[in-house]
């Protein structure tokens, strides 16, 4: 596995390893799903209107390893229903509490754990973050060249970290990480006064183009309709290249914000996106620094 690979695994594993295997008692186990289990059913949330949460709940009993229950299996229980946060039923708000009841057992039988836990949770959260960042924006560039010769590769990433945003995905992400993702949707004043500019003198190509070139021509003739069309071509490079440096930074932020990157930040993966590093200098004709 490549760090880039390998470092969520790590993120959890190393935990595990070191704080949760305190062993306990299978009645423990038992009295923590009883006791929500209640709780549960008192709230009016029930194996008929949330079968999901029962479900999981019922799972505790169960420890990964036959007669050896330990803390692992309270913190697998915790990650099974964090999934459900997600889910907008009732199974959602049986998770809530669920968590809570979990979580106060972790801390009960090992003192401590349950920091390291979060601390781990905002390095995998932002691991992911910067992940789903890397992709979208890879597929951004793909489908522009395909579609235009990466001529509206700014657009294209403006759209996939929408499509992002609204998406199941991003339930887990933090207050932080979701306004430097709007930062590239809505863009900065001078990005968007720069597309205004390239749209009006048909950076985009098509009929603006050719409105551009007639601009020119009644300004300069033949020599300042060429020019129109060329500002045109420039400023949308220039827009494209400040959306995908935006991007590139903020994908840096978002990991550099987690935990882990703030105590060693020469660990953190860089930014995975081989089209990027790749084709985006030849379809932006970016310089090389």
């Amino acid at each position: 596995l490549s760090l880039h690979d390998a470092l969520p695994i790590y993120l959890y594993d190393s935990l595990t390893a070191r704080n949760v295997a305190t062993p306990l008692a299978q009645s423990t186990l038992d009295n923590v799903a009883s006791d929500i289990t209640t709780t549960l059913n008192n709230r009016g949330i029930r194996p008929s209107n949330a079968s999901s949460i029962h479900a999981a709940v019922d799972e505790i009993k169960l420890p990964a390893t036959a007669g050896a229950a330990d803390v692992a299996d309270l913190v697998a229980a915790r990650q099974s229903i964090k999934e459900l946060l997600g889910k907008h039923d009732t199974n959602k708000a049986g998770a809530f509490v669920a968590l809570g009841k979990i979580e106060q057992a972790i801390e009960q039988n090992s003192p401590g754990t349950l920091a390291k836990i979060r601390e781990a949770d905002k390095n995998y959260a932002a691991f992911k973050a910067g992940e789903a960042l890397d992709k979208r924006t890879a597929k951004a560039e793909l489908r522009a060249a395909g579609e235009n010769s990466g001529a509206n590769v700014g657009n294209k990433i403006r759209q996939q970290v929408t499509t992002y945003l609204t998406s199941n995905e991003a339930r887990y992400l933090s207050p932080e990480t979701k306004a430097d993702l709007e930062k590239i949707v809505r863009g900065t004043a001078s990005q968007n006064l720069i597309r205004w500019a390239a749209n009006l003198l048909g950076g985009g190509g098509g009929l603006g183009m050719l409105a551009g070139g007639a601009a020119g021509y009644q300004a300069g003739g033949t020599p300042g309709a060429v020019a129109g069309m060329l500002a045109g071509k420039g400023l949308k490079v220039a827009n494209n290249r400040s959306i995908v440096k935006q991007a590139e930074q903020i994908g840096r932020n978002i990991r550099m914000r987690s935990p882990l990157g703030q105590q060693s930040p020469l660990i953190l993966p860089q930014m995975q996106n081989p089209l990027l590093s790749g084709s985006i200098a030849g379809l932006l004709a970016r310089p090389h620094d």
